[in-house]
């Protein structure tokens, strides 16, 4: 009974210690030493560390700070920086690139970081058995495609990776070859999937030393077996807790590694994280909780705090529609669902924390040089027509969708409104399925869905880090789209060297997905942020991607 009491006590004291800081009250709060571990909160755990596979944002912010790429994004405006590499040469041609590798590059244990590091690694990425998320983005690579397709064929003996256009005259010097011009190239090296990886501390774990294709036991990537070559090592990790990271002592760049320890923890309740960071324990939080969103931002704009650092950033929320699922095969009623959505009701009274909807997948006037299509907007005869020439007028006939979300956050709020939206206006019937986000994240995957909750950050500064995502056979093209003449107008792209007319070609392609095809529906630009004390806390810097720097993190 005593038990049963005292669980609406401390759910009441916590709703209070939360009220009251969120009413501008401060909480008493550790010494900030300079010595204490930073603690770093995220919404949800890491996944994995393993960089060839890994595509969630936790997971890519904590790889970069337990390895470094050829080159690194400075923290605050995302110009690439000399990393493994210290200078590199492009030819004219904008073709070739040669690296030049800094002999004072170290793993973790002290072993030098060399050019054979990053052949084994992208040759790892490039082998389809790995089930690289991001495999597309080693395609600008000269034979690269080529070659994983033989490796994925029938015949995977003929599979040369000498074809490949990577090569390694001496430890220190890597060459890259690329099929076209790529303008953005250098970013996709800072990129963890571009990162190296230390074979020999891997070879333990190969499921079948007979035949390395068939991977590794996920064990190599846990403490103390991993080996990274970054600011940071990994000392240690509960999982679905947290990550402990210590500076490495062998980094080439240890003396701009200011923070003693970091530690990331995973919060699955934002309000425990909340409270976290209100009483010291947390000191930073790489989110703003929703259910406490607009009146943290009301706070800040009133001055009364100056910890909650939000603005518009690199990603679009959007719904995958299965194209493979009837109805949604037929185009018609894709774009019919797309256009009995009224986005503005979604960020008025739901979101309620300064998002902008869109009619695009790219976010607006977020890539200089690129303008993309129109879209579409709300239209509700339209929707009606197009229903019913595709056999359902008024909706009579059609199945029950069935809509897949993740639990967390405000996705079944924004689920049900639209699920009643489309009952409103096309007289359809909508079922819901929540799920955790690891058996969400595998349902999406494996296309077992009809309609699923979708979300993206842009990878690399072009607008092919979104719309790769709907090239058929591409690793993230979870509804499965496939469009020929889609295809044809990504490989033109790909192969144009001028820079406006090859951004003219990607506007039609955006167009023909937004207008007219409609695999996805776009909903709203992301709004994102941070939560710190900039007085306690520097080099946190919340640039537009949102990537996280660890390397450069301290107190102040």
């Amino acid at each position: 009974m005593n038990r049963i009491l005292l669980i609406p006590s401390i759910a009441l004291l916590l709703l209070f210690i939360i009220g009251y800081a969120l009413s501008g009250g401060h909480i008493a709060t550790p010494a900030n030493s300079a010595d204490r571990p930073i603690v770093f909160a995220n919404a949800d755990e890491v996944k994995t560390l393993d960089v060839g596979k890994m595509s969630w944002a936790n997971d890519i912010r904590t790889a970069m700070g337990l390895w470094e790429g050829l080159v690194a994004y400075h923290p605050e405006t995302l110009e690439i920086l000399p990393g493994v590499a210290e200078k590199w040469e492009i030819t004219p041609d904008g073709k070739t690139y040669t690296f030049h590798l800094r002999s004072s590059a170290r793993w973790s244990n002290g072993d030098p970081v060399g050019a054979r590091n990053f052949l084994f690694a992208w040759k790892r990425v490039l082998t389809p058995s790995t089930g690289a998320d991001y495999i597309n983005l080693f395609y600008p690579i000269a034979g690269a495609e080529a070659y994983s397709a033989a490796l994925g064929g029938p015949h995977p003996e003929t599979a040369d990776f000498s074809t490949v256009g990577i090569h390694s005259p001496d430890d220190h010097t890597l060459i890259v070859q690329l099929a076209q011009p790529c303008t953005y190239f250098l970013d996709l090296c800072a990129f963890p999937p571009y990162y190296p990886l230390h074979e020999a501390a891997m070879q333990p774990f190969l499921l079948d030393r007979a035949d390395p294709s068939k991977g590794y036991d996920a064990r190599w990537t846990r403490p103390p077996h991993l080996i990274t070559n970054g600011a940071f090592f990994l000392k240690d990790w509960q999982f679905k807790r947290e990550l402990v990271l210590q500076p490495s002592p062998f980094y080439w760049d240890r003396a701009h590694v200011k923070a003693t320890s970091l530690i990331v923890k995973a919060y699955e309740d934002p309000r425990t994280a909340l409270l976290a960071y209100q009483e010291g324990r947390v000191d930073a939080m790489s989110f703003v909780p929703q259910q406490f969103g607009e009146e943290l931002l009301a706070q800040q704009n009133s001055h009364k705090r100056n910890d909650i650092h939000f603005r518009p950033v690199f990603g679009t929320y959007y719904y995958i529609l299965n194209c493979t699922r009837p109805p949604l095969t037929d185009k018609r009623v894709r774009k019919a669902l797309a256009l009995a959505i009224d986005k503005e009701q979604i960020v008025t009274h739901i979101l309620r924390m300064g998002q902008k909807t869109v009619t695009q997948l790219v976010p607006p006037d977020s890539i200089p040089g690129y303008a993309s299509p129109a879209g579409l907007s709300m239209d509700v005869e339209e929707a009606r027509r197009l229903l019913a020439d595709a056999g359902y007028p008024d909706g009579k006939g059609f199945p029950t969708l069935d809509l897949l979300y993740n639990n967390e956050s405000i996705h079944l709020q924004v689920a049900q409104a639209i699920g009643q939206m489309w009952k409103n206006n096309l007289h359809i019937e909508i079922s819901y399925h929540g799920l955790e986000r690891g058996s969400f994240g595998t349902d999406r995957r494996t296309a077992n869905f009809t309609i699923a909750r979708g979300g993206w950050y842009g990878d690399y500064t072009d607008p092919t880090t979104w719309l790769d995502l709907f090239k058929t056979g591409d690793g993230n093209n979870d509804g499965r789209f496939s469009s020929p003449a889609y295809d044809a107008l990504l490989e033109k792209a790909a192969a144009e060297p001028n820079p406006q007319k090859r951004f003219a070609l990607l506007h039609d392609a955006e167009r023909l997905l937004v207008e007219d095809e409609f695999p996805a529906i776009p909903l709203y630009q992301y709004s994102d942020g941070y939560i710190f004390d900039p007085d306690k806390v520097d080099n946190l810097n919340l640039n537009v991607r949102l990537l996280t720097q660890f390397k450069w993190l301290c107190r102040k």
